[in-house]
């Protein structure tokens, strides 16, 4: 009878102990199974995983691809720098007032009429008041000569067959009062021939720099 009386008492505690070392809600699934703390919110691919802060965006083309480096290596190293400087120049040419023994070769020249005097006063039917200098060219047989002369006021051209004889004129020119005067003259004596181009203007004072073109053809 006493076992009887014990019996329901003994199930009541044995169920008790039963749920008592069940896995509990702290430290079961939902905080240690589940690794809500520790699992792939905090670990994983968020901030470990596609490196947004060290990927593309930060190391990518915009700031050390072709935008910085092509453009500026492009631009150094283009076309305006180099076409200018490797195309055609004048060259500074020094005047002698008086027949020069040098000869002056072809090409592409700049240079001043200042402080020249004026000692021919008139060739080749011009009258030009103004400082010349002359070049000594060579023409050989059949060659043409063509001078292109610009002067920053009124240039005047012509061409001597010996330096300082206004009457051994070959040609002169002198068709424009502002813009550029164009000579040509053909060696038809059969052999080389020196001749003086006598570079004039109407200004004594003034503006005195110019450009000359000079060929033989």
């Amino acid at each position: 009878m006493r076992f009887a009386r014990l019996l329901p008492l003994l199930l009541v505690l044995t169920a008790c102990g039963d749920d008592d070392g069940r896995p509990t809600l702290d430290a079961g699934g939902l905080d240690a199974a589940m690794t809500n703390d520790a699992g792939e919110l905090d670990g994983g691919s968020v901030d470990a995983g596609e490196s947004v802060d060290a990927g593309e965006a930060d190391a990518g083309t915009s700031d050390a691809g072709t935008s910085d480096a092509g453009t500026d290596a492009g631009a150094d190293a283009g076309g305006a720098d180099a076409g200018t400087d490797a195309g055609s120049t004048r060259r500074s040419i020094g005047l002698l007032h008086w027949c020069p023994d040098e000869r002056t070769e072809p090409g592409l020249y700049r240079g001043t009429l200042a402080d020249l005097t004026n000692d021919i006063g008139a060739a080749c039917s011009v009258t030009a008041p103004g400082g010349e200098a002359s070049l000594r060219v060579n023409v050989p047989s059949g060659a043409t000569l063509r001078a292109v002369y610009r002067h920053a006021a009124d240039g005047v051209l012509y061409l001597l067959d010996r330096c300082g004889a206004a009457i051994s004129c070959l040609v002169g020119v002198d068709a424009s009062s502002s813009g550029p005067e164009t000579l040509t003259w053909t060696n038809t004596t059969g052999t080389d021939n020196e001749v003086f181009l006598f570079l004039d203007s109407f200004e004594l004072f003034g503006a005195q720099s110019f450009e000359l073109d000079l060929f033989v053809e």
